[in-house]
């Protein structure tokens, strides 16, 4: 019997390194909407955590066959996992709360690590590994003076990055700041975090992710493509769920010949700390000066479950549906499926 638990503010979190955090309202907002999600991959012997959620969503969801458990607390010592959205001392915290037996959650050394492979400087290392120009790299800047010497060297049009934020949260495009704006946010940035990255600007014709899952042994499967949308900051605005053929059409280039050594590159990554689960490689696609469409293999790198996971498994269960003949079709309406979040395509 595994716990499944939707802490979509695990990202917030980490960058807090606190064990209670306390969100923002539209991260609550955002908890509470996505509270029944995990129902999606959920098995059926399995617990959703919450206590939070609308009663009747859930009812409408027991008709898609999600069979899963919602509690508000384990009442049950027959727990063989937990699984979170995502890892953070402040997760770990909620589920102990929740009754969760505290020999299957991960200590504070397991737990610092998995928030070292959070930070962003962990996409500057991929990006090594597959061997990219030192002169394309992101740079990680403990200064204020060599953050700007970063942002002059790509030309004034650039990313500052805090180290650890998610879904587009914590970027900001230089070429949309004020000097002194600039140089508050960087100096604001490095208090908080101790550093903060530097990105090259692209002009960016998609964003996509390569998603991953590293077993117990530490092997690096890829599952599959995932297309989302972000906003003119970069911020995150939803996924699309449909057939992988479909994706690979929206993002618009081959990127089979990535699958492999990233999936090589993030086994090194993880080595000896002993994180398993999912991990999604964001990524985009840009147009060269001449017109080619190139790939920037490296964005950002979530050690969770991510949105473009949910897509991949709730077409898993909705395709499951159809070969039973109980399929209810691919409707955006669908109960727990955000329209502003998911995007049903066939």
């Amino acid at each position: 019997m595994k716990v499944h638990f939707f802490n979509p503010e695990n990202d917030l979190a980490l960058a807090a390194d606190t064990r209670r955090y306390t969100p923002p309202r539209a991260a609550l907002a955002v908890k509470r909407a996505g509270a029944l999600l995990p129902l999606w991959w959920a098995d059926d012997d399995d617990i959703v955590l919450a206590d939070d959620f609308d009663s009747g969503e859930l009812q409408r969801l027991r008709d898609y066959g999600l069979k899963a458990t919602v509690a508000s607390a384990v009442h049950t010592v027959d727990i063989d996992s937990a699984e979170p959205w995502g890892w953070s001392r402040d997760a770990v915290r909620q589920l102990s709360e929740a009754g969760v037996p505290a020999d299957i959650l991960p200590g504070d050394t397991t737990l610092e690590r998995y928030r070292m492979l959070s930070h962003r400087r962990t996409a500057l290392r991929l990006r090594q590994m597959l061997g990219e120009s030192d002169a394309d790299l992101p740079v990680e800047a403990h200064t204020s003076a060599e953050a700007m010497q970063a942002i002059r060297s790509f030309g004034g049009d650039a990313y500052i990055k805090q180290p650890w934020s998610g879904s587009g949260r914590g970027v900001f495009h230089t070429t949309q700041l004020s000097a002194e704006t600039l140089r508050r946010y960087i100096e604001g940035f490095l208090r908080a975090q101790g550093s903060v990255m530097v990105e090259r600007a692209r002009p960016k014709i998609t964003d996509f992710a390569m998603l991953y899952h590293a077993s117990d042994s530490g092997t690096v499967d890829f599952r599959g493509y995932s297309a989302f949308s972000t906003d003119a900051r970069g911020a995150y605005q939803g996924n699309i769920v449909a057939p992988q053929t479909v994706l690979q059409q929206i993002i618009g280039v081959d990127a089979r010949h990535l699958e492999i050594p990233v999936a090589e590159a993030l086994s090194q990554i993880i080595s000896g700390t002993g994180y398993s689960g999912w991990i999604g490689v964001d990524m985009l696609t840009y147009s060269a000066p001449s017109g080619e469409l190139l790939i920037q293999p490296s964005v950002e790198i979530n050690f969770r479950r991510t949105m473009g996971v949910a897509a991949l498994e709730i077409r898993h269960r909705l395709d499951t549906l159809s070969a039973c003949g109980k399929r209810k079709g691919a409707d955006p309406r669908v109960p727990s499926l955000n329209p502003r979040l998911f995007r049903f395509l066939d």
